[in-house]
């Protein structure tokens, strides 16, 4: 392979890493988005928690309104679980996108390692060319002289 062939790999390559970049990237958003509904979900159970726990010792509920708050804390729960598997999902594709990104990387300089390799060799024939040409001119000249 030549190392022009070699280079427009390594370009394609390079695509290929910096699309995995960007999907690894949106990855990360969804993760942090997911995250921060599962935190607000939390924090609005313990909220809910905490004001039946002061109506409760003040007692100002009544059973309405203890059935209502339970069936909201209920809700709450099955939200957190159900939120909890999305922050699960997603911490999943993220560790897929990454796996991707990073056997991108290695293709990538793997490619360029090979391009340096036959560049240089390329390079090193040419030199030897060169010097041969430079030789057989020398030899016919000194040829002419006798």
């Amino acid at each position: 392979m030549t190392s022009r062939r070699i280079l427009r790999l390594v370009e394609w390559k390079e695509l290929t890493r910096e699309q995995a970049a960007l999907e690894m990237k949106k990855s990360m958003d969804m993760l942090e988005t997911q995250e921060q509904k599962l935190e607000e979900l939390k924090k609005k159970l313990s909220k809910g928690i905490q004001a039946m726990n002061r109506m409760n010792s003040s007692g100002q509920i009544n059973a309405q309104e203890v059935e209502l708050a339970s069936n909201y804390m209920v809700y709450l729960q099955k939200s957190i679980r159900k939120q909890e598997k999305a922050v699960s999902g997603a911490a999943a594709e993220l560790e897929e996108k990454e796996a991707a990104f990073k056997e991108a990387y290695k293709e990538e300089r793997a490619l360029e390692m090979l391009h340096d390799r036959i560049r240089g060799r390329e390079v090193k024939q040419a030199m030897v060319t060169e010097q041969k040409d430079t030789d057989f001119h020398s030899v016919i000249r000194k040829a002419g002289k006798h």
